[in-house]
């Protein structure tokens, strides 16, 4: 299995529900069910162990030091065994942040946005190219618009974190990135995965400055501009349905 993080944005003149409309296509399309017992892990317990398998995405902090420790390892499988569909959709998880609403960086005469992070465990035969242009149809199917660039867009989808790669690709007229290279700076990215660290139970790592979530909220020359981002948490998402609860913030999910 590979693990993903991905970060989801929307404008606020689009209702909430366009993000759980978002979550729904990647499920489908990365996972194969929309069954609503499939394993999501979205309630933090904290009785529980933390959250381990063979190819963490999180795992615990290397000593900063010339070898870099990967943030996530395939599974070592025998090639001739074969794993039946429902067995890799037990494997998995699909695990939503809260809902953010922040405001613009780079073009700032816009409305605010909507923010989270998922976090997904996906086959390994899923390649890089192949999320980017499936994340890019999810965009499409949800009638993306975005008239200039940094500037209002209906939906937004970008890969943050691809198990351990350090990559750049080009997909038709694009350029992609792993990790992505802004993530670091940008709290509205980062509080969501931070939601996610803590379902999890450990950070995530980066794979080249090997620094944690938390890391760079603290030890970077930019730490005090990224805490000056305006970032409030306006909503929650059901473990299973992926219901948006929003009441609790005031907020009407149905129309906002």
């Amino acid at each position: 299995m590979i693990a993903v993080v991905l970060a989801l944005g929307a404008n606020i003149d689009q209702p909430l529900t366009q993000l759980q409309k978002a979550l729904s296509e990647l499920k489908k399309e990365l996972i194969g069910t929309t069954d609503p017992t499939f394993h999501t892990e979205l309630t933090l317990n904290t009785e529980s162990p933390p959250h381990t398998t063979n190819f963490p995405l999180h795992t615990t902090k290397p000593t900063l030091d010339t070898t870099k420790t990967p943030i996530n390892k395939k599974i070592n499988r025998d090639p001739k065994q074969k794993l039946s569909s429902q067995s890799q959709q037990n494997s998995c998880h699909f695990i939503p942040s809260s809902i953010y609403k922040t405001a613009p960086l780079d073009y700032a005469k816009q409305p605010d946005f909507y923010n989270m992070a998922l976090y997904v465990e996906i086959a390994d035969t899923l390649t890089l190219n192949s999320l980017f242009t499936l994340c890019q149809g999810i965009e499409t199917k949800l009638e993306r618009v975005k008239k200039i660039p940094k500037g209002p867009r209906s939906i937004d989808i970008d890969i943050i974190l691809y198990n351990n790669r350090n990559r750049a690709l080009v997909v038709g007229k694009k350029l992609v990135i792993v990790p992505h290279p802004r993530y670091p700076m940008r709290q509205f990215v980062l509080k969501p995965m931070l939601d996610i660290e803590e379902k999890l139970g450990s950070p995530f790592i980066h794979p080249i400055l090997n620094l944690t979530t938390e890391d760079f909220y603290k030890n970077m020359p930019w730490s005090n501009v990224l805490k000056s981002q305006r970032i409030t948490k306006i909503a929650d998402i059901d473990s299973h349905t992926y219901a948006i609860d929003s009441a609790a913030y005031g907020i009407d999910s149905s129309t906002d």
